[in-house]
């Protein structure tokens, strides 16, 4: 028969040394111990489990837990009922009140010592560790003259002034335990040998690998110790059908994993297949995110477009975006929501089972465009993921063409799901690189309108954005003045969503009346936010195109007049000679 391989988790010192002088008794074998009590033995069973052991033996509650985590077997330590007489002869010496409390597989031996003992005694079983503290209060409460506990139980009493003596487990109990060990791997030494080799096969493989069942326990893992971190990130993943790679970045280590659902017989397991790669020095990878699907959605539901409902104007292109199986170039001015829609297309694709990789090219440097074209690590070499590169005016003219030469020479396209954002020139037209990318990669493109020309649309936005504050803040949401809506029409808002968020947030906080935002308030925060509005003035570099219907240079004249007069629509009527309902028709019918 092969060596049998046993992890001992001993709960204290002293059974430490019980299970080494134990474990010489059984040469065949292989005995590797840790000491580790509730809290920390699952872990430290979790880290060892790349040994593949055949069995582990642990006491308590430490036994129980172990049981729930893993499927490696778990053969508990008990009490023996030898060493059980003895301690509770000894307890009671002196006529004193005794109980005993601790898991069941801790004390299951006393229950045969009712009619043998003393004296009568309590025996008080825990569930489950929750409950320790609740047990061990109750007990105080009794005053017993002494409590036999288990180890958990017995740190809980010592933090209760509960006078306590530790239940041992003698040579006797961790006799049983190997014996058992033993009989259970020579049921089960076929399977195990099968196992093994499959074992050995997938450890001369290069990545990683976490099998779990679908209800949480691990079933296999040979993932090295200094990733232990990764257990709970992969447990929250155990029931996520709808993943196919997953990315987590842990310190400055960058694991991709694939996900892969499996069906053993009436078993359903999920095997989780690592690939780890050293982030180098973190300034290394600037400007470089690797986002899951619940990242991105949590963070999307946070930002200003969704918040106010700004989003739901642009849904029609986003569907056609996604309908088109292209790349997407998301094109406008600065702060007009690119970074938010190239999310939204993300979530509303069907690339979600795969990771969200943002490359910021306002941020990157040499070593992160380096790592990007090429190390075999780069996402441009992976398959099925989304690849956002934000703001891709900003690189420099040399590096976005060694870029853009990499995208077409080694068809990222057809492997990768590629969204681009950048800025429009000065002039509003597409800026050198937005219009190379969009043609040489056949993009479908995006384009963002200027908030200011959608005036109508400034009146809800705010309002549902003061509602949001109000919220956050805990009080009633103010009123919006109309000649403070009417101010914040007629800015220019160069930086667009960006800038309406920021005065937004300076009108409200500064506000001079807790239940309304006043025209004062919007203009301070107008000014400090340094927002330009149409024009300044009413010559001619106002930009009136004296061509237009004369329709359209009225509803102008009255936006200019407007703008001229810090929004105060009575002060722009009075100005023009006409009534304030006649200017309102002209600036509500601006569209026509």
């Amino acid at each position: 028969m092969n060596r049998i391989r046993v992890l001992a988790v001993a709960p204290y010192e002293q059974m430490r040394e019980d299970i080494a002088q134990v474990a010489k008794d059984y040469p065949n074998i292989d005995t590797t111990i840790v000491v580790a009590d509730l809290e920390h033995g699952v872990e430290a069973a979790l880290s060892s489990l790349p040994s593949n052991y055949d069995v582990v033996i642990s006491r308590g509650g430490t036994a129980q837990v172990l049981e729930r985590s893993i499927t490696v077997p778990v053969i508990p330590i008990e009490v023996s009922p030898l060493d059980a007489l003895g301690q509770l002869q000894d307890a009671q010496s002196g006529g004193r009140r005794v109980a005993v409390v601790g898991f069941e597989g801790a004390i299951r031996s006393f229950e045969y010592l009712r009619d043998l003992a003393d004296a009568p005694f309590e025996l008080v079983s825990i569930a489950a560790s929750a409950y320790v503290d609740e047990v061990m209060g109750a007990i105080a409460a009794e005053h017993f003259d002494l409590v036999l506990c288990d180890k958990s139980s017995y740190e809980a009493a010592r933090q209760a002034d509960v006078p306590a003596r530790l239940l041992v487990s003698g040579p006797d109990s961790i006799h049983s335990a190997f014996e058992r060990a033993i009989f259970h791997c020579r049921y089960w030494r076929l399977e195990r040998e099968r196992e093994h080799m499959l074992w050995d096969i997938i450890d001369h493989t290069p990545n990683r690998l976490v099998i779990y069942l679908r209800t949480g326990e691990v079933l296999y893992s040979n993932l090295d110790p200094q990733n232990g971190a990764l257990y709970a990130l992969l447990r929250s993943h155990v029931g996520d059908l709808e993943a196919n790679r997953l990315v987590f970045r842990v310190a400055n280590r960058v694991h991709r994993v694939r996900v892969i659902p499996l069906e053993v017989g009436s078993d359903r397991m999920v095997a989780f297949s690592i690939n780890t790669f050293s982030a180098h020095v973190q300034r290394g990878l600037t400007g470089i995110a690797y986002l899951n699907s619940s990242e991105v959605r949590e963070a999307s539901q946070q930002d200003f477009l969704a918040v106010t409902g700004a989003a739901t104007a642009f849904e029609v292109s986003l569907e056609r975006a996604n309908a088109s199986h292209r790349p997407v170039m998301i094109r406008g001015e600065a702060g007009c929501g690119k970074e938010q829609l190239a999310s939204l297309l993300y979530l509303r694709s069907d690339h979600t089972g795969e990771p969200f990789v943002s490359v910021d090219c306002s941020l990157i440097g040499k070593r992160s465009l380096s790592f990007l074209t090429e190390s075999h690590h780069s996402p441009l070499y992976d398959k099925g993921q989304t690849i956002f590169f934000r703001n891709i005016d900003a690189l420099a003219r040399d590096d976005w063409h060694s870029l853009l030469a990499v995208l077409i020479e080694s068809d990222v396209a057809r492997r990768d799901h590629l969204v681009f954002s950048g800025n429009d020139a000065p002039d509003g037209s597409e800026s050198e690189v937005v219009l190379a990318f969009s043609q040489r990669l056949r993009c479908f493109v995006v384009e963002v309108e200027p908030l200011r020309r959608t005036p109508d649309a400034i009146g809800s936005i705010a309002a549902k954005y003061v509602e949001v504050l109000s919220q956050a803040a805990g009080v009633r949401p103010p009123l919006i003045d109309p000649d403070a809506l009417d101010a914040l029409t007629v800015c220019h808002w160069d930086r667009n969503y960006h800038q309406l968020q920021r005065t937004l947030d300076r009108a409200f906080a500064n506000r001079l009346l807790p239940e309304r935002i006043l025209v004062l308030d919007v203009r301070e925060a107008i000014g400090r936010e340094n927002v330009k509005a149409y024009s300044q003035t009413g010559s001619a570099d106002s930009g009136i195109d004296v061509l237009k219907p004369l329709a359209q240079t009225e509803r102008q004249i009255a936006r200019l007049a407007v703008a001229r007069c810090d929004g105060s629509k009575t002060e722009a009527a009075r100005l023009l000679g006409i009534s304030r309902t006649t200017l309102w028709r002209l600036l509500k019918d601006e569209d026509g």
